[in-house]
């Protein structure tokens, strides 16, 4: 049975594995999605460089647009540019875990808005939940973006029409 400072550890490494495995099964079924919206391209596998250069290869401007934006804001694996952004790096860390070799965790104390501190697991200095809010903040960011390019709508002007149905 795990103890004290392992018992923690083994859950913020079960919460990190798991968000990391969402976050990329999401990016992945969003790119099909991208894919079969923009250049009319079907997936049965997820490989995102592939996805991605289908995209490109369509003669559409929502798929141009949409590969613009892509290789520009989530992932410049693809243009071959550093440094990397938050796709690539969330595929590597991924990949790094799905095959089963660890993360290095660390513990840090961490200071909250009204002073109190405590000891807290941390990947790169962050704790664990912070680390995967900032991931799931560019996936909302991405979504916020890509929804004028693929549609041709604001967010806010979608909302409006909405509203008026």
């Amino acid at each position: 049975m795990l103890e004290g400072e392992n018992y923690d550890e083994f859950l913020h490494r079960a919460l990190l594995d798991n968000a990391l495995m969402e976050a990329q099964s999401f990016m992945e079924m969003y790119l099909r999605y991208v894919a079969f919206f923009s250049a009319r391209e079907k997936f049965r596998y997820s490989n995102t460089h592939k996805m991605l250069e289908k995209i490109k290869a369509s003669k559409s401007q929502i798929a141009k647009e949409a590969y613009e934006y892509l290789t520009s804001n989530v992932y410049s694996k693809c243009q071959k540019t550093d440094p990397k952004l938050w796709g690539d790096y969330l595929t590597e860390l991924r990949n790094t875990t799905t095959h089963e070799k660890q993360l290095e965790l660390s513990n840090h104390e961490v200071i909250y808005p009204l002073g109190r501190s405590r000891t807290e697991i941390t990947y790169q200095n962050q704790p664990i939940a912070r680390f995967m809010q900032d991931i799931e903040n560019n996936i909302v960011f991405m979504l916020h973006s890509m929804f004028q390019i693929l549609y041709g709508l604001t967010w806010d002007d979608a909302r409006e029409k909405i509203k008026q149905n």
